[in-house]
């Protein structure tokens, strides 16, 4: 079997599955005090690296193909699922394979899961973890956050993948046109080498600012379960980790839709505009009214002022001790206009 591309075998979108245990949230990752929503650049992204096989006219290729925000569907032949590495559940795979670098056609070898949730299988969770990044030194002040989960093993050796997101405010918009003209270029095979590793490999990724570091092994701390780890690192340069960017994304909400408020307003005005339209068109065909007798409840309506005037007279007559009040050169009037109310389930 073959695969064309750079794409050979992130055959990986990002179709949830189901999951009990702890998951990262995009929508809301915290991180020490500071929140972050990632959600903008979900979906599945991969950095290939490339090295000398060691057979003539052939290349080692390594894709690394991760989600942040959700696990891989991955899509497999019924055969192959029972040997396959890169697992379901998984959030980060490996796919290892051999070939020509100028046909870009190349042979899978390996593959397998670096991060996952698979407590109803191995029993190893993913233990997701998010950290700030808040470095200062003289020349610049540098933020994000750090993104680590595990659960795969490869080999006998427990797998990590750690992800350094850094702050640059500058960054293109996950989807704008430039990246979408880099990643078509890489596709099509018109871009150059993503540049260089400290192996003498050669990188590419999904997206410029997503950069290889290592992939070796390392010691684990007190917190890890295992004693050392495959760890694969990654440095991501982007927008979406500034500690204002959810508050911007929240504030461009607010600001292209109207809040609830707003619509009862406009709801309310609407339904008292169509009773009002309503209750003249049926006073006007029904009994022939014109002016002040077409408004249904018209008699009340005119006599809203002189109620509210009166009802304010007991009020201050009230609050100065005057009494029941209400006896002055008015005299009944109130009790007049009051009973203009018991007309007001029906028009006219």
């Amino acid at each position: 079997m073959q695969l064309t591309s750079s794409l050979m075998w992130a055959y990986a979108l990002s179709l949830p599955s189901f999951s009990f245990a702890y998951m990262i949230d995009c929508k809301l990752i915290r991180a020490g005090h500071e929140s972050f929503d990632l959600t903008p650049i979900a979906g599945p992204h991969w950095v290939l690296k490339q090295d000398d096989s060691g057979i003539p006219d052939k290349m080692m290729s390594t894709n690394f193909t991760f989600n942040l925000c959700g696990p891989l569907s991955i899509h497999q032949d019924k055969k192959d699922k029972k040997k396959a590495g890169c697992k379901q559940n998984s959030w980060a795979c490996a796919f290892k394979g051999v070939g020509d670098p100028e046909s870009k056609e190349y042979e899978p070898t390996e593959e397998w899961s670096l991060a996952g949730n698979f407590v109803h299988g191995s029993g190893r969770p993913m233990d997701p973890s998010e950290t700030p990044i808040e470095e200062k030194d003289d020349s610049e002040h540098v933020e994000g956050l750090q993104i680590s989960m595990k659960g795969g093993v490869y080999q006998g050796t427990a797998q990590k993948m750690i992800t350094r997101l850094y702050c640059d405010k500058d960054a293109p918009d996950e989807g704008s046109e430039t990246l979408k003209e880099r990643r078509a270029d890489d596709k099509d095979g018109k871009d150059d080498d993503g540049g260089d590793d400290d192996t003498g490999g050669s990188l590419k990724s999904s997206d410029p600012k997503l950069k290889f570091k290592s992939y070796k092994s390392e010691k684990g701390t007190e917190k890890d379960s295992a004693a050392s780890y495959q760890i694969l690192r990654l440095d991501w340069t982007t927008k979406y980790a500034c500690k204002d960017a959810r508050e911007k994304g929240k504030a461009s909400d607010g600001n292209s839709s109207w809040g609830f408020f707003t619509w009862f307003i406009i709801i309310a005005f609407m339904a008292v505009a169509a009773y009002l339209i309503f209750g003249s068109w049926l006073n006007y065909t029904r009994h022939g009214a014109r002016g002040w007798d077409l408004l249904p409840h018209g008699d009340t309506i005119r006599d809203v002022p002189y109620i509210l005037k009166d009802w304010g007279r007991r009020v201050v007559s009230t609050v100065q001790g005057g009494g029941g009040g209400g006896s002055g050169s008015r005299g009944g009037y109130s009790r007049v206009r009051l009973s203009n109310f018991t007309r007001f389930l029906t028009f006219r």
